[in-house]
């Protein structure tokens, strides 16, 4: 099935741009080929059909372009579009009403958007929805044509042939490499009764997915563990001075292993909210992306303190969507420079606690070493 203009409003992206559909066309279910942006008038001339078009409000109205809004719908509905998406704040908050009549009569769907966004990010964001739902139309495909081989294979007679295409297009199949609708649909923000709707703290800390509430509580059940139970200050003795744990009978073997196996689990929690929550399910290419580097960074910036960690991920959060809530009117700064922050925060916490270390924060003493009993 394709991506569909209804499915694209649904995207946690674009629903951070608080998009109104404001002209409702033929269908919201038409199929999106593509997300293309250009102001042109004569942008038609470089569709091919099937694009969802997004456009500042301000280039409808630019040079007199309201008194030919007809001549542009017409353009636009013969080129096949999706729809329009048009950004709607600061100088030009209302469709031209010119427009406005001109896509109501030839049944153009025109979709608001109230709030800034970069028209990169949507791009982005909706053409891997496109692309991730085309992979996973390709791999049932690839999935089917193996089990078709392997039928013909076995097959010795006609009948064996049909009755193997029959079990073949009988059967369901899932693709291996895309998760489902239902399982993605378990992995979507979550509204928190009483508190997602309170102004401002609301949207800024509780309208996020289980994955981040359970991070959190991850964090705080960690910290207890490790300072306040018998076994998690064995840990910290293990981390220390592995000699003097292993003299009061703290086994260090088991303890490095069990403890190493749980911490690698806890990463992989981290590469699975990378493939589900920013990819949609699907594993692209180099979606990691330096992500890996902010861990670690963030840990020493936390100075190994699980209750830290909580905080110094807000602040790299921060860093990274800084860009999605700056008007270009207050800062007009380059989207690669707001790319760049979180890892610039990175090698900054790198450099400083290289310069000026702190001994009550620093890593484990043993941290990173092979410990032989016999040469206790």
């Amino acid at each position: 099935m394709a991506v569909t203009v209804r499915e694209v409003l649904d995207d946690a992206l674009v629903a951070t741009a608080e998009p109104q559909v404001e002209v409702a066309g033929d269908s919201l279910d038409n199929p999106v080929r593509w997300v293309f942006t250009n102001e042109r008038e004569d942008v038609a001339s470089f569709l091919a059909g099937g694009e969802l078009l997004v456009v500042e409000g301000r280039s409808l109205v630019a040079d007199g372009r309201e008194k030919r809004a007809d001549e542009y719908v017409k353009s636009l509905v013969n080129a096949d579009i999706a729809a329009l998406m048009v950004e709607l704040v600061e100088e030009v908050t209302q469709l031209p009403k010119m427009l406005v009549k001109a896509a109501k009569h030839e049944g153009l769907t025109i979709i608001g958007l109230r709030s800034r966004i970069p028209f990169v990010d949507i791009c982005q964001s909706v053409n891997t929805m496109i692309v991730r739902d085309q992979m996973r139309m390709q791999m049932q495909v690839d999935v089917m044509s193996t089990s078709l081989r392997s039928e013909l294979a076995q097959a010795s007679n006609p009948k064996a042939v049909a009755d193997g295409i029959a079990n073949l297009f009988g059967s369901n199949y899932t693709t291996s490499g895309a998760l489902g609708e239902g399982v993605m649909s378990v992995f979507k923000s979550v509204s928190i009764p009483g508190l997602s709707n309170l102004p401002y703290v609301g949207k800024l800390l509780f309208s996020y997915n289980s994955f981040v509430y359970f991070g959190v509580v991850l964090c705080i059940v960690l910290g207890i563990y490790i300072n306040h139970t018998s076994q998690g200050r064995s840990l910290r003795a293990v981390g220390e001075n592995p000699a003097a744990a292993d003299a009061m009978g703290v086994n260090v073997t088991l303890y490095k292993y069990v403890h190493i196996l749980l911490g690698g689990g806890i990463c992989a929690l981290g590469g699975a909210y990378v493939i589900i929550v920013t990819c949609n399910g699907l594993w692209t290419y180099n979606c990691i992306n330096g992500l890996g580097w902010i861990a670690v960074a963030l840990v020493i910036f936390a100075g190994w303190s699980p209750y830290r960690v909580i905080i110094g991920s807000l602040v790299f959060g921060a860093l990274s969507v800084l860009r999605l809530y700056t008007p270009a009117s207050v800062a007009n700064i380059p989207q690669a420079i707001f790319m760049m922050l979180p890892f610039i925060a990175t090698a900054v916490v790198l450099v400083v606690t290289s310069i000026h270390p702190s001994h009550k924060h620093q890593q484990p003493k043993s941290c990173g070493v092979n410990y032989y009993r016999e040469d206790r």
